[in-house]
């Protein structure tokens, strides 16, 4: 058994500053006999964090700051945090601003060198992290200012290698491939795949094999299933789905997307419906197919994930500020609720830690 802390990140206002609600981060203990959650603490007056990220030792905590104003600069931030050990709490060690409004989604890089930020209102940003965890002042990597398009990043992830940095931009209708360098903080646009136009790709997920990359389309709610040829650095699209039942008529907005450690089953959340998706992955080809759709057990399931030993999937359902665990069946993949939900308001985020 293993013994995790269950972190949610959540909205802490949706105007103004500074934030209405001093309580930002969610911790819980796990149970992982039955999947119930017990609030352990909370880490407070973190403005908006709604996407976080953590170092290999677990001391080092980076979240998002999604404003359209942070410090006095036009434009989102992101804050780093640090603890001595899983005793103790976090405590902040420095923020920065992104120079882009609305981050979303946040990426450590190869060695914890680089911080990798996507700003939905502004591009992707790079910040150095010193020893300590600390931040510099972030630089713009990728901002779309062509004018025929706008653009708005909502995720970039790193290859199973580290080579090469993937965007998804959803005003694009475009996930992006570039060169990483590690060492200066550089891109190279290196290539592209379109997706349908109108779909709106959300996030990126790779299979462990790393040769399948999936997508969630946001405006569409859609899965796009591709295949990934390492040594040129492209995509080739294998097939595209919906993520939801064929005769569902009301609104359409995908969201997450995880894959489960076996590489068997992805999941992708849909809010409107507030359902979960269950897909099987066919080993050979890389096709999903949908096995089920599960209600999330509250409205707006913007994010999931799973727990450490993959016997949970624990369900952010946004606008009815809860997190709901559901039991996984891992030879079909299937969810079953548990009955366990906690509220937590506005529960944007969901990440499983190990303690020490």
């Amino acid at each position: 058994m293993t013994n995790q802390v269950i972190y949610i990140g959540t909205y802490t206002q949706q105007t103004g500053n500074p934030p209405h609600r001093p309580e930002s981060i969610y911790c819980f203990n796990l149970d992982e006999a039955t999947g119930e959650l017990t609030l352990r603490e909370t880490i407070k007056d973190v403005i908006n964090p709604s996407f976080l990220t953590f170092s290999a030792d677990r001391l080092r905590l980076f979240t998002v700051n999604e404003t359209s104003e942070f410090a006095g600069v036009s434009g989102g931030g992101v804050s780093s945090l640090r603890r001595v050990d899983d005793a103790s709490p976090f405590s902040p060690i420095n923020s920065q601003p992104t120079h882009g409004g609305a981050p979303c989604y946040v990426r450590l890089s190869e060695r914890e060198k680089w911080l990798l930020v996507a700003n939905y209102l502004g591009g992707v940003t790079a910040l150095p992290i010193d020893d300590d965890g600390g931040l510099g002042a972030a630089k713009t990597i990728y901002l779309d200012e062509s004018g025929k398009y706008t653009s708005h990043p909502h995720c970039a992830v790193f290859d199973l290698s580290g080579r090469y940095l993937f965007v998804a931009d959803l005003g694009r209708d475009q996930v992006l491939i570039f060169a990483w360098n590690n060492e200066t903080g550089a891109l190279i646009e290196h290539s592209h795949v379109d997706t349908v136009k109108g779909a709106g790709p959300r996030h990126i997920e790779f299979h462990r094999n790393g040769r399948f990359v999936y997508v969630t389309n946001e405006l569409d709610s859609t899965l796009g299933a591709y295949s990934f040829d390492a040594s040129q650095g492209t995509l080739t699209h294998i097939q595209t789905v919906s993520t939801l039942p064929a005769d569902w008529a009301g609104e359409k907005s995908g969201a997450h997307l995880r894959i489960s450690a076996s590489g068997h089953f992805l999941y992708s959340s849909n809010r409107g419906h507030d359902s979960i998706a269950v897909f099987a992955i066919d080993q050979e080809s890389g096709e999903p197919m949908l096995i089920e759709t599960v209600p999330s057990g509250g409205k707006k399931p913007r994010n999931f994930n799973f727990d450490l030993s993959q016997k949970y999937l624990l369900v952010a359902n946004q606008d009815s500020g809860n997190v709901v665990t559901f039991r996984i069946n891992n030879e079909t993949g299937k969810l079953t609720a548990t009955g366990h939900v906690v509220e937590v308001p506005q529960a944007v985020f969901v990440q499983a830690v190990e303690e020490f």
